[in-house]
């Protein structure tokens, strides 16, 4: 399922034989491909909530901090110029949930190994 803001969410069954309440639902969070096409390559995460913890909705839970580049001028014959542009993608999510674990891999070299591949998952969430 992807959200407005540009994550998908796939929703996990608890193991067998694990302690998991049935009323608990465990979501893993990632960015979509058309929002890794729109904010660039993305070349460092930041943690604001930690593991264990229960943001708000609305709570910004990681920081991607990107690179690309942008038009900064074209003229009628269509020749267009380009410059380096960088920003910051807040990471949220629309509704309250704990903070299970991230994906260590892709939070330590999202550059080589962030896509919007179900395996890149950033966040595991807990309803």
């Amino acid at each position: 399922m992807a959200l407005a803001s540009g994550e998908w969410v796939q929703v996990e069954r608890p193991m067998a034989g694990t302690s998991e309440d049935k009323d608990t639902v465990v979501l893993r969070v990632g960015v979509s491909d058309a929002a890794l096409d729109a904010i660039g390559d993305v070349h460092n995460v930041e943690i604001l909530e930690q593991a264990g913890s229960s943001p708000l909705p609305k709570s910004t839970l990681l920081n991607l901090h990107w690179e690309g580049f942008m038009i900064s001028a074209a003229d009628e014959l269509y020749h267009t110029q380009w410059a380096n542009a960088t920003g910051v993608h807040k990471f949220r999510l629309p509704f309250a949930a704990q903070v299970l674990q991230y994906n260590e891999p892709i939070i330590q070299s999202p550059k080589t190994s962030l896509t919007a591949e179900q395996a890149s998952w950033l966040v595991r969430l807990r309803m």
